[in-house]
């Protein structure tokens, strides 16, 4: 070590005297008078530390003017509020500290996130110290408590029991059950959950101990249960939850052995008269017996469910099953209904219990659904779209037309592959039965072969105005008198029209077309040409159309406008559409005036004895407390 006076000053290895002792503090007083600071350096010194706070505040200022300059700065906090709110209704199982998260991004986010308690009356469960700070941001507020439970999760359980300790508090609860089953939760007391109106139990499809993981949800009472939602739990299971008070049903089931048989299900429904909003995700099994299949279709023995206060069905599954369903449901007019078909039965399956039962059969119920939605007398418009994807699907929608009666409506979906015959004979087996020959108004938004339109529409003798989004070259081929008409290809079809000739014009009686664009595309000046030569040809067959309407116009050549107002009487040409946002609303979870609860002063005692003990030996979670 270098030999300096510093070095001499630092105490030795041994045991000195005091004469020692004293000249180490004389030599260490003198060194440190060398070292000190004198008045003018201390004033230097404070004054740099003056800028540098000072800089540091223009520094923070400049900052936080950026900000605002930045797309995430300029929204409304209202427009803000609703952001956040939807991604907090999205993450709260998988990011239960999201919302703390959210209040370190910047100030503005930070005062619009701590100034709604509703945000906070949704909490997930991380840990109890998480759950309790929360609490306290929530207020009084009813609570929602969202979360994973899985045994080797001990924080998430542990925040689960300190949650159902404020049962009396919770108006919606959402468990996600994991792999390993908890013995914790089914040391819970029997009790009331009083203020419980929103219950939705989930689990993963291949766990087979259901039964266990469920033991917990008999000990408790819904008396104000009212929307209830199940994914991949057999409702035999869940059968105590079925209660008369139900509004609102989903069940999702995501393999064959959580779907239920069509008379069980049939049988469930009958005792829930206060149902209205129904949603079945492959719910329904498509394997029964031959006897109860042939009474169910035959309705033989077997009363209609009557379901009068049902506003929306949702029904998603295989075609036979879901018609078989179908035929033994009575719901009312003004009801919104959408089927979507996921398979229909294939001639090359090995085993296929439908077989004896033609497609007509089967598609018979959304015929009737069809003719309940319209009155007597009042005019119906179908609209057909497709749904870009993997997989695809097509979409037949009927409504009623224009009309002061507050009817419903009927959206069918069936996936059609492209190399499968049935799916496409299904599908034009649909269209047939929801687009009567009387229709007088149709609306296509999608894109099929010139084929394709004459096979599924050349039936329709008697429609006057037609919406087409998106035309194209065989479009106009399918409507001009001497373009494609290539016979029908559909063998089940039975098209009982004497006119399906190759001369057969399509939409004979069409009145009014209008034309909108579907993208950003326009109509180019080409299409134009063959727009005018579509026309001509219909007039001179004796089949002319009134009414023009093209949205997406730009620029067209003279020549061409004028061959237009010749082919038709009124001509409309209008630029694209400008889109509208609507404005944002403010409010964001609840609608509705948030009801009086008890004071959070203590936690109730609603477990037995060692429920506040973790499954296994772990540790007492030491997660900082946020607040």
């Amino acid at each position: 070590m270098p030999n300096s006076r510093f070095t001499k000053s630092l105490p030795s290895q041994h045991i000195g005297s005091k004469m020692c002792a004293q000249f180490d503090l004389y030599r260490a007083g003198s060194l440190f008078k060398q070292i000190s600071l004198d008045q003018a350096t201390l004033t230097k010194l404070a004054e740099m530390d003056r800028l540098i706070l000072q800089h540091e505040k223009e520094l923070c200022r400049l900052k936080r003017s950026r900000n605002g300059l930045l797309p995430a700065g300029r929204l409304p906090a209202e427009v803000l509020a609703r952001i956040i709110g939807l991604a907090w209704a999205e993450c709260a199982r998988s990011e239960p500290n999201f919302l703390v998260a959210v209040t370190h991004i910047c100030g503005q986010w930070r005062d619009v996130v701590l100034d709604m308690p509703t945000l906070w009356s949704r909490i997930g469960l991380k840990n109890p110290q998480h759950f309790r700070g929360v609490v306290q941001r929530a207020g009084k507020l009813p609570l929602t408590v969202v979360g994973h439970i899985d045994r080797h999760e001990e924080h998430a359980v542990d925040a689960a029991v300190t949650a159902l300790r404020r049962l009396h508090r919770i108006r919606g609860l959402e468990l996600y059950m994991g792999l390993r089953y908890t013995k914790r939760l089914a040391m819970l007391k029997n009790q009331e959950a009083g203020k419980l109106e929103s219950l939705t139990l989930s689990r993963l499809y291949y766990r087979d101990d259901e039964g266990r993981a469920l033991s917990w949800i008999q000990k408790l009472s819904f008396p104000r249960l009212q929307a209830l939602n199940i994914r991949n739990f057999q409702l035999s299971t869940c059968k105590a939850l079925l209660l008369p008070s139900l509004r609102s049903l989903s069940i999702l089931a995501e393999s064959g052995a959580s779907s239920t048989d069509s008379a069980l299900l049939l049988s469930l429904l009958r005792n829930l008269p206060l149902l209205e909003n129904l949603e079945l995700h492959d719910a329904v099994n498509r394997y029964s017996e031959a006897t109860t299949q042939q009474q169910l279709r035959s309705r033989e023995k077997v009363h209609a469910v009557k379901m009068y206060h049902l506003k929306h069905l949702f029904l998603r599954g295989e075609l036979s099953s879901s018609s078989m369903l179908l035929s033994n449901l009575k719901l009312p007019a003004d009801a919104n209904i959408h089927v979507v078909f996921d398979s229909v039965p294939c001639r090359t399956r090995s085993y296929d219990p439908y077989t004896e039962f033609p497609l007509a059969e089967m598609l018979q119920p959304l015929t009737t659904l069809a003719n309940n939605i319209s009155a007597p007398g009042c005019p119906k418009k179908v609209v057909f779209t497709t749904d870009s994807g993997s997989p695809s699907f097509e979409n037949v929608m009927v409504w009623p037309s224009p009309n002061t009666q507050p009817l419903g409506w009927l959206k069918v979906s069936v996936q059609v592959w492209q190399h499968s015959q049935e799916s496409q004979d299904a599908l034009d087996m649909v269209v047939r039965n929801l687009a009567p020959a009387g229709l007088q108004h149709l609306q296509v938004e999608a894109r099929m072969p010139s084929e394709d339109w004459r096979r599924r529409f050349l039936h329709l003798q008697n429609v006057t105005r037609l919406s087409v989004a998106g035309a194209d070259d065989p479009f106009l081929d399918a409507m001009s008198a001497i373009g494609d008409t290539a016979p029908m290809a559909n063998s089940q079809l039975d098209v009982n029209t004497t006119h399906a000739g190759q001369d057969a014009v399509l939409f004979p009686h069409l009145q009014s077309l209008r034309l909108e664009e579907d993208s950003p595309e326009l109509y180019p000046a080409e299409f134009s040409h063959r727009l005018s030569s579509m026309l001509g040809s219909r007039k001179a067959k004796g089949s002319p159309i009134g009414q023009l309407d093209v949205r997406g116009v730009k620029e067209w050549p003279e020549l061409d406008v004028a061959l237009l107002k010749e082919a038709v009487d009124t001509l409309t040409l209008r630029p694209p559409a400008v889109i509208h946002l609507s404005p944002a609303t403010k409010e964001i979870l609840h609608t509705d005036v948030p009801q009086s609860v008890t004071a959070d002063n203590d936690e109730q005692d609603v477990f037995e004895r060692g429920a506040s003990e973790p499954d296994d030996n772990s540790e007492e979670d030491e997660d900082e407390d946020f607040w």
